[in-house]
């Protein structure tokens, strides 16, 4: 009997133990799991794209193109004309310094000059400030001639103040004799 009952115990275990893992459970919620919304990295400061805004790249170029027509128009002025000793014709050989300047002024449209009119020392500085008048006016003439309009273009004398050459001869005066040319915009 003894087989019997250790039989009948390990047949009861057996039952339990298989039981106790069929056993049915309670249903429970499964645990929600929350996974953070992944991000790419944010570029470093100095990479990272700035919006565009087309209105300050429109002005930023238009400056750009204000400065590049400054500097053209003023590569072309940088030429002075010349004249005899007490003249304010305008002399063959510059009449193409001329004609150049009027093509940059037509060209570019916002682009104004200034003519200015200087002589030598010789003369009184009232006479001469007449002269540099003079020639700066003939100038503005040859000008508007060529196109460019009269509104655009501003004249101003300094006689003898503002010499080229300071010397006291021939060379020196014939450089003085002169009119330049300053662009603004």
């Amino acid at each position: 009997m003894r087989k019997v009952l250790v039989f009948a115990v390990l047949a009861v275990s057996m039952v339990l133990m298989f039981g106790a893992g069929c056993a049915k459970k309670k249903a429970q919620a499964p645990e929600t799991v929350v996974i953070p919304e992944q991000t790419p990295p944010a570029p470093p400061p100095e990479t990272r794209a700035m919006p565009v805004d087309d209105s300050r790249l429109r002005e930023e170029e238009a400056a750009r193109e204000r400065q590049r027509q400054f500097e053209l128009a003023m590569q072309s002025t940088k030429d002075m004309i010349h004249f005899d000793f007490d003249r304010y014709e305008i002399k063959p050989e510059f009449k193409p310094v001329l004609q150049a300047k009027a093509e940059i002024l037509q060209h570019y449209t916002n682009v104004s000059l200034t003519i200015e009119g200087h002589c030598d020392e010789r003369g009184t500085s009232a006479y001469n400030m007449g002269l540099g008048q003079r020639r700066a006016s003939a100038a503005r003439e040859f000008l508007t001639i060529l196109g460019v309009s009269p509104e655009r273009m501003k004249i101003v004398s300094y006689g003898k103040e503002q010499p080229l050459d300071p010397a006291h001869n021939e060379e020196a005066w014939s450089k003085n004799r002169r009119d330049e040319f300053k662009v603004s915009y």
